[in-house]
C-alpha cells in the first residue's frame, strides 16, 4: 500500500507537511520514515532498508506516526480536540486513550 500525496488539494497537503515538521522535532527517525514512505512512494520494507531499521521496526514506527500525524492534522482543523489525548493505565499496566474520547 502505497500513499502519494499528489492527489491532495493544497490546504490539506500543507498541513500534512507543517504536522510532520512538528512530528521530526521529536521523532526524527519516524518522520524520515514517513517522507520515504508518503512523499517517495517507498514500501515499508524498502523504507525500513534506506533507515538500516528491521521491517516490524519500520511497520510500529509507520503506525505510530500515522496516529500522531492523523491526531495532530484533526487538532489543527478542530481545536477542540483534547491534546494530547487523555490516556489512563490499561490492562497490564499498558497506556491506552480513554473509552469514550
Amino acid at each position: 500500500e502505497v500513499e502519494i500525496v499528489a492527489g491532495l488539494p493544497d490546504e490539506e497537503l500543507l498541513a500534512v507537511h507543517e504536522a510532520l515538521d512538528r512530528f521530526a522535532l521529536h521523532h526524527e527517525s519516524k518522520a524520515e520514515l514517513v517522507k520515504l514512505r508518503y512523499f517517495a512512494g517507498l514500501t515499508v520494507k524498502e523504507a525500513a532498508e534506506v533507515l538500516a531499521i528491521s521491517e516490524p521496526t519500520a511497520r510500529r514506527y509507520w503506525a505510530y506516526a500515522r496516529a500522531w500525524l492523523f491526531r495532530e492534522i484533526s487538532r489543527q482543523k478542530n481545536p477542540s480536540v483534547p491534546w494530547p489525548v487523555p490516556l489512563s493505565s490499561g490492562p497490564k499496566g499498558r497506556m491506552h486513550p480513554e473509552a469514550g474520547s
